[in-house]
């Protein structure tokens, strides 16, 4: 699931004018995540690897997931687009994915919002006319609403595989697996009092300035138990010394 934990759905349009699937910038790079592209930040379309396809099915559904439709006849019936749809070939032979990023208007200079402040108020998903290659689509002007079928179903192997999409990250330590992303998140270790993060280990560990503290104080403690005992041994010899004179 690419929208994990940001939404159940997400606003889209139909956009003949434009060949691409362009979506936002934070489901973008979620997608690219898994895909066997190379990518560029200028925006374009990103390269196949070589040996690469077929490439897999993208799926989605018409309904939200948290609030399905009455007939449960409905409920199973998901929509799939193999991204091979989406490949076309560059003017010096590159095989390039037509998948693009929604450019920014509400973000910083070119830095887009993060994911966790998404808005279907600033960014929607957009079917270009190579997604609608895929579908048999069907719009009623009357009462606004599409329709979509899938040509073929099921694909056949030759269009739609998932044997080479980006193996999953391998986490170690106490590092936890994200998979919108295909990444591994360490460990919060500042909500934890005089804890930070060991980069090698990915665990959280005593800072360093709690152990030096330690240390310091094990010293401390071990010279004054040492000065202690001196200040005994001391003090015992004057008494003994005292008494033989009385």
């Amino acid at each position: 699931d690419l929208y994990g934990n940001i939404s159940s759905n997400w606003f889209t349009v139909i956009d003949t004018s434009d060949p691409c699937l362009t979506l936002p910038t934070w489901l973008y790079d979620r997608m690219m995540a898994h895909l066997p592209v190379d990518c560029t930040p200028d925006m374009a379309p990103c390269v196949l690897r070589p040996n690469s396809r077929p490439l897999p099915i993208l799926s989605f559904a018409l309904w939200d997931s948290q609030e399905p439709p009455p007939g449960e006849e409905y409920k199973s019936i998901v929509i799939q687009v193999p991204l091979e749809y989406l490949v076309f070939t560059s003017g010096n032979g590159t095989d390039l994915l037509c998948v693009s990023q929604e450019p920014c208007w509400n973000g910083v200079g070119d830095q887009c919002p993060p994911a966790r402040n998404a808005s279907m108020q600033d960014s929607k998903v957009t079917f270009g006319s190579m997604v609608l290659g895929a579908l048999s689509t069907t719009v009623d002007r009357r009462n606004f609403t599409v329709g979509f079928n899938q040509k073929v179903f099921p694909w056949p192997a030759s269009v739609a595989s998932s044997d080479h999409c980006t193996a999953a990250a391998s986490c170690i330590g106490q590092q936890t697996y994200y998979s919108p992303l295909n990444i591994c998140e360490d460990p919060d270790c500042s909500s934890f009092f005089f804890m930070a993060l060991d980069h090698k280990t990915r665990t959280c560990v005593w800072s360093l300035e709690v152990q030096a503290l330690l240390v310091g104080t094990i010293i401390v403690l071990l010279v004054a138990e040492i000065f202690a005992q001196r200040l005994y041994k001391q003090t015992l010899n004057v008494a003994r010394s005292a008494s033989r004179g009385a």
